[in-house]
Order: C-alpha cells, then sequence, then structure tokens
C-alpha cells in the first residue's frame, strides 16, 4: 500500500501514514510540533540507483536526470537516467 511520506520541519523525524490521514493535523512525537499530514504525491521525486562497480544503493533527485554522478563509496561514474 502506498503511503504518504513527510518530515517535520523542526526536528527532521520522518513519518509515514496511511493516505487516509491526508490533511489531518500531527503532532510530532519526538520534539512536539504541530503538523499538517500532506497530501499524497502522485510522482516521484528521486530515482533509485545502483553503482554497477560497488553494488551501493543510493537515491538522486530527479533534476540529475541525464546527468552523470559520482557513487558515495567508490567515485565511480554512475549515469542517472
Amino acid at each position: 500500500m502506498t503511503m504518504i511520506r513527510f518530515t517535520c520541519q523542526a526536528c527532521h523525524k520522518r513519518f509515514k501514514v496511511l493516505p487516509d490521514a491526508a490533511g489531518q493535523a500531527f503532532t510530532c512525537t519526538v520534539c512536539g510540533t504541530k503538523l499538517r499530514i500532506p497530501a499524497p504525491t502522485t510522482e516521484a521525486r528521486s530515482i533509485h540507483l545502483v553503482c554497477p562497480a560497488c553494488k551501493t544503493r543510493f537515491k538522486v533527485k530527479l533534476d540529475k536526470r541525464g546527468r552523470s554522478i559520482k557513487c558515495r563509496v567508490c567515485d565511480h561514474s554512475v549515469a542517472v537516467p
């Protein structure tokens, strides 16, 4: 099932909730900041990649499409589709 993922703006704690909770008030369980659960998004914000050299998994933002980036572990050049 698709979950809504969001982050507390104050302490950066990550949360995931069911889509039915969209729009509801929410209090961060770590710092107590009052939040509103965002609406679910239908498009991906990042691309998941695997370095062909060392097999490290990582994700990059969509604005990196069509470029080459360096693997953080082995420094191998990885093409972002």
